[in-house]
């Protein structure tokens, strides 16, 4: 089986997108008791990916990257991205485009240890497909971040590059791609665990 980290396992990880994100952030520690677990922020505040626990359960969040998504508040976007632990995340977006879906980005191996892709399925929702590599703590997730997107240490990269990348609205940071190889057609790429 795939590696996934703790914080992640058998779930679907809802990823929403808020403008004022630190607001919120504050307001779900006051309302709902949320603890966080760390942010990666860019030079002007926003945040560009925090992870928030709900009782146990991982929520992660943003401010919205407007070419791609929008807050609730608004109308005609996506308002959240569907985060799914796969174990081959390449035949997965194999599967999910003869299904129906649109690539947004080809499994591309990321610094915060996965293998990340993207597709638009036919209702418009986005859903990251992601194959977990390394299981980082988000403190080093935090580093790397901070690392791969300040200003300060990447000199001409901004942290908008991070939004662009992950969702394939841009050329990805990194162009190390996974090879996979296909599965028969009887394997389910999305987990080799057995059902309940």
């Amino acid at each position: 089986m795939a590696m996934r980290p703790e914080r992640y396992r058998d779930a679907v990880v809802p990823h929403i997108y808020i403008d004022g994100a630190d607001a919120a952030v504050r307001f779900y520690k006051d309302a709902f008791g949320a603890e966080e677990l760390f942010r990666i922020a860019g030079p002007d505040g926003r945040i560009i990916h925090a992870e928030l626990s709900f009782c146990g359960a991982t929520i992660m969040l943003g401010d919205p990257d407007d070419r791609l998504y929008a807050e609730p508040r608004r109308v005609g976007r996506c308002t959240a991205g569907l985060h799914l632990f796969v174990d081959d995340n390449a035949a997965t977006v194999r599967r999910a485009v003869k299904a129906g879906c649109e690539e947004i980005q080809a499994p591309t191996d990321m610094f915060y240890g996965a293998s990340s892709a993207s597709v638009r399925d036919p209702f418009g929702h986005v859903w990251v497909l992601l194959t977990w590599k390394d299981d980082l703590s988000p403190s080093e997730m935090e580093r790397r971040g901070k690392e791969e997107l300040d200003p300060a240490f990447k000199g001409s990269r901004c942290a908008s590059e991070f939004s662009r990348s992950m969702y394939g609205t841009a050329r990805a940071i990194k162009d190390a791609r996974r090879s996979s190889t296909a599965r028969s057609p009887r394997s389910n790429p999305i987990s080799s665990r057995s059902r309940r």
